[in-house]
């Protein structure tokens, strides 16, 4: 299943971008991007599922179900709104957390990619979004799930609430 989503051009070049900061990463790590192009079936409900399990990083397993239960009643009456609401959390909570956290862990190579990526995708943000439309795809969705994977880390008291990235 693809979505199609109303998105800030702008804002979306920096969420897209983010992901680069597994550069740091081993490479036969890196190496499971490769499932990213395979056909699973079922990898719309594994990237809702990845999502979850991706932003309890941020606070913790029941905000997250919770900010997507949200998401997902915003949709039913205003997509847009809740593609905006999302954005927002991304930009000003999300992706800021994961900044100060390679930060502290002097993670400089991931921070440097994650500047050059968004520059990048900053600059062709109109055809990444036309009109400020993105189609999230399948293989988009499966580098979402990709990303958690290499990103996970089993919930403990230490690590499920706010900002709570391990050192």
């Amino acid at each position: 299943m693809k979505f199609t989503l109303r998105v800030n051009p702008s804002a979306l070049a920096l969420i897209a971008a983010h992901g680069v900061s597994d550069v740091q990463k081993p490479i036969p790590h890196l190496a499971t991007y490769a499932l990213a192009l395979c056909p699973v079936p079922g990898t719309s409900a594994a990237f809702g599922v990845s999502s979850i399990v991706h932003f309890a990083k941020d606070i913790g397993i029941v905000g997250s179900v919770l900010l997507h239960t949200v998401l997902c009643v915003i949709a039913t009456v205003n997509l847009r709104l809740a593609c905006g609401v999302l954005q927002v959390y991304m930009c000003v909570l999300h992706i800021p957390a994961m900044l100060l956290a390679l930060a502290l862990r002097a993670e400089w190579t991931a921070i440097a990619s994650i500047a050059v990526a968004t520059a990048a995708a900053w600059a062709v943000r109109s055809r990444i979004a036309p009109g400020g439309v993105f189609v999230l795809g399948e293989i988009m969705q499966r580098i979402v799930v990709v990303h958690t994977i290499l990103n996970i880390e089993p919930l403990t008291t230490q690590n499920v609430c706010l900002l709570s990235y391990p050192e």
